[in-house]
């Protein structure tokens, strides 16, 4: 088994809120289109990128339920300076107002194995 260096780097998360609300009329786009978009702005900025959709909600005690839709982007190989551009050019896209962003260091290396070595 050969084992690379170990390299470290800085990931960051960007969540952006997709859910609905009285106040705020966002449409809803399909998970595709969202991929689209999400994918133009981060080549903008030449960091990789991966993004999933959550949805799912959460009930009250009082027995009321609420949707929850968010879309988690982690941007890998960029600053925290592009980190903050590319969330503030989704923010402004869909008209949040608001998205959370969180900083993670981490460290990987990668393993090889050939059959029969």
């Amino acid at each position: 088994m050969n084992r690379s260096e170990n390299i470290e780097m800085t990931q960051y998360t960007i969540v952006l809120d997709l859910t609905e609300d009285k106040n705020r009329m966002i449409p809803k786009f399909s998970t595709g289109k969202l991929y689209h978009i999400i994918k133009n702005v981060c080549e903008n900025y030449c960091g990789s990128f991966s993004a999933r959709r959550i949805d799912g909600g959460f009930s009250y005690e009082n027995g009321e339920y609420e949707e929850k839709s968010e879309m988690h982007i982690k941007v890998n190989g960029v600053t925290e300076e592009q980190a903050d551009m590319i969330a503030a050019d989704l923010c402004a896209f869909f008209d949040l107002g608001v998205v959370k962003i969180s900083k993670q260091n981490i460290v990987y290396h990668t393993l090889s194995e050939a059959i029969g070595s």
